[in-house]
């Protein structure tokens, strides 16, 4: 009987399976890693701790053979759904144009990379933004980042 492997993963943590369970077909394991999903789902998204999780199926041999994948993601709407999700773009855009034009050269990643590293929601872009920033800041101030900040006086 073949062996898999189940792999379970979230933004915070990986546990990677070592013991892997006898299952008879594929199609087993598949059921086993959604029913496995669905009740990670309910226990995590009770905690409000949820973004996205995923589980991995992985042979006897190692190699992957399918992902089931959850993600919670808020929805903000008004009576025109998009128009929030533009109006956040516009000005993430005016804010990287200001970035782009008083940060030093190299700490803001281009849109493109923030989009195909991270996914195209507006928050990415934020946190490529406000990362940028930061790293400014702390040039200006002529620290290294891995230095702590002196304390205030």
């Amino acid at each position: 009987m073949p062996r898999f492997f189940f792999d379970f993963m979230d933004a915070d943590d990986r546990n990677y399976d070592d013991q892997g369970t006898d299952l008879p077909e594929v199609e087993t394991a598949k059921a086993e890693a959604s029913r496995a999903l669905a009740e990670i789902v309910k226990d995590k998204v009770r905690d409000g701790i949820c973004r996205e999780l995923a589980v991995k199926v992985r042979s006897d041999a190692g190699e992957p053979l399918l992902k089931a994948t959850f993600k919670l993601q808020p929805v903000m709407s008004d009576q025109d759904g998009n128009e929030v999700i533009r109006s956040a773009w516009a000005a993430l855009k005016l804010v990287r144009m200001a970035i782009e034009q008083t940060c030093p050269a190299g700490v803001l990643p281009s849109e493109e990379a923030v989009l195909l590293l991270h996914g195209p929601e507006p928050v990415h872009e934020g946190e490529a933004l406000a990362k940028a920033i930061i790293e400014t800041v702390e040039r200006l101030e002529g620290r290294d980042r891995d230095q702590p900040a002196a304390p205030a006086s």
